[in-house]
């Protein structure tokens, strides 16, 4: 098992990057990387499922992603894959003038050769994640200010 936690800051208001981090759509593949597709599969007041492909370290993965929503400042993605399961933790606070974001994601590898290879990449995997972050709340920040 892995455990990555990282920290952002961004430059808008908490209720607004809760809206943005947690409006799952099917063009949100057309908007950010490593995100190659996605399909809306259920969406109710508390909990949204998406089946997405992404493609990392140089492998396409599917995967089902159900969301948990604690408004307005968590929620609780499970992943269920192929090669992995994972639960990541969002969560915001308003920190002087802009939103604190603290994620957390517990990994938990399936198949023997992914059990052996996490230790080994959780470094460019922490890495990829948090590249991915700073693009997501580059492209939020860039929408809140028009």
């Amino acid at each position: 098992m892995a455990q990555l936690k990282i920290t952002k800051h961004i430059r808008a208001p908490k209720e607004y990057v809760y809206r943005w981090w947690t409006d799952l759509r099917e063009d949100d593949a057309e908007r950010v990387v490593p995100l190659a597709s996605r399909n809306v599969v259920k969406r109710s007041d508390d909990q949204i499922v998406v089946e997405d492909v992404v493609k990392i370290l140089g492998r396409t993965m599917k995967y089902l992603c159900k969301v948990d929503l604690y408004p307005p400042s968590k929620w609780v993605a499970n992943y269920s894959g192929k090669v992995a399961d994972a639960t990541s933790t969002y969560m915001l606070f308003d920190e002087d003038g802009y939103t604190r974001m603290e994620y957390s994601s517990e990994i938990k590898p399936k198949g023997i050769f992914t059990k052996l290879a996490l230790p080994l990449v959780k470094f460019a995997i922490k890495r990829i994640f948090s590249k991915e972050m700073d693009e997501y709340n580059s492209r939020l920040e860039a929408e809140w200010r028009t």
